[in-house]
């Protein structure tokens, strides 16, 4: 993809991700900074066995190097056709080289406003990004403003271990927290990690559970066994229990790259007495486990 006559982009190309580049993709989400796991071919292949909906991911060049990558999606907004960031399970921002390059998303716009796919052109752009910075130079695009940066209200918690280590941690802990921790431990409670299918599957009971107390969005089961099946290197499932009682767990992504980790499901037993709340317990040993293998970042999610 090019912008003829437009020699102020003439460092600039644009490629749409296909298998010649998918290396290139992966090699630079996993150099990159602010790179994750959910920025990986292998996410994408499983958020869109989910949804049904094919992504849009583009690769951005700056003299002949790979500059930045932009991970959308379609989206219909009132009959208008336009490109999202993808969002699943969090806002894919995108991310360059340099987030201040003057010229770098002014001409991603250009490029992919004049794009035409089979069901007609591109009404709208809306990446999103950790940097403000790098939406000013397309501010003059009216319909490019809305929204250039992921709502607020969507960012998870994220844990720096590295100035927050867990005796750092459990010292702010409440006496009646800490005293419920160590419960279970004096009840004989323990912590696996999954191993067969089977421990997927009552993994999946607890979390069909505790998704429907909360009254959210439940997840299919295939959707588990595709992450089981299609990263078993960066998964880690926990039970936590006493013989055949199970008090819960939570499946954790592991993002080696980028010394982080992220508990994104979590299984819960609602019927226990509520002398016992095992998700105190359960992102207590996250956390543990997190600093004793190396990482630097745990982040809480938000698929509960």
């Amino acid at each position: 993809m090019t912008k003829p006559g437009s020699d102020r982009y003439a460092d600039y190309r644009l490629e749409r991700l296909a298998p010649k580049n998918e290396q290139i993709w992966d090699e630079f989400n996993a150099s990159s900074p602010e790179g994750t796991l959910f920025h990986s071919l292998r996410w994408k292949q499983i958020a869109e066995n989910l949804s049904g909906t094919p992504g849009e991911y583009f690769l951005l060049f700056k003299d002949d190097e790979i500059f930045g990558l932009f991970p959308l999606t379609e989206h219909v907004i009132r009959g208008f056709r336009g490109l999202i960031s993808a969002s699943y399970p969090q806002s894919l921002h995108v991310l360059l080289r340099d987030h201040r390059d003057p010229l770098a998303l002014p001409f991603v716009v250009e490029e992919l406003a004049g794009m035409e796919n089979g069901t007609g052109p591109i009404s709208f752009v809306c990446p999103a990004s950790l940097h403000q910075e790098t939406f000013e130079p397309v501010t003059r695009y009216p319909r490019f403003r809305y929204p250039f940066s992921p709502d607020d209200s969507e960012e998870d918690m994220v844990l720096d271990l590295s100035r927050s280590p867990p005796d750092a941690i459990w010292s702010t802990f409440t006496k009646k927290k800490r005293q419920g921790i160590r419960r279970f431990e004096k009840d004989g409670f323990v912590v696996t990690e999954a191993q067969t299918l089977e421990d997927l599957y009552r993994f999946y009971q607890f979390h069909d559970k505790n998704i429907m107390h909360i009254e959210g969005t439940l997840r299919p089961l295939s959707h588990f066994v595709d992450i089981w099946n299609t990263m078993p290197d960066k998964t880690r499932i926990t039970s936590l229990s006493r013989g055949c009682l199970v008090a819960g767990g939570v499946l954790t992504l592991i993002d080696t790259a980028h010394r982080s980790v992220t508990l994104t499901y979590l299984s819960l037993n609602r019927d226990l007495p509520n002398i016992y709340t095992p998700s105190h317990y359960i992102f207590w040993e996250a956390i543990r486990w997190a600093w004793e293998n190396g990482f630097q970042r745990v982040s809480f999610g938000r698929e509960y």
